[in-house]
């Protein structure tokens, strides 16, 4: 995943800067990269199942999407992949 931060910050961030009451800068880490996957991968599940991903606003980010994360795991070992 840090390749595609990688070749994020070289390419596409360049000569972008923030507005000056924004808290954040635009480069991107390896983490990032996998934190937007994972969330995609859930919200891309929910949705398939016509369900709502609640996940608590609080915490680690590792910590805030496990459960979800367990659930999903668990229907991919009971019912299989539709794509399998």
């Amino acid at each position: 995943m840090s390749n595609c931060a990688r070749l994020y910050n070289s390419a596409l961030m360049q000569n972008s800067v923030p507005p000056p009451s924004f808290p954040w800068n635009f480069e991107l880490a390896g983490d990032h990269v996998w934190h937007g996957f994972v969330q995609l991968t859930l919200i891309e599940d929910a949705m398939e199942r016509h369900a709502v991903l609640s996940v608590p606003q609080d915490g680690d980010q590792k910590a805030r999407f496990m459960d979800a994360i367990i659930n999903c795991n668990n229907r991919i070992r009971t019912y299989g992949q539709e794509e399998l």
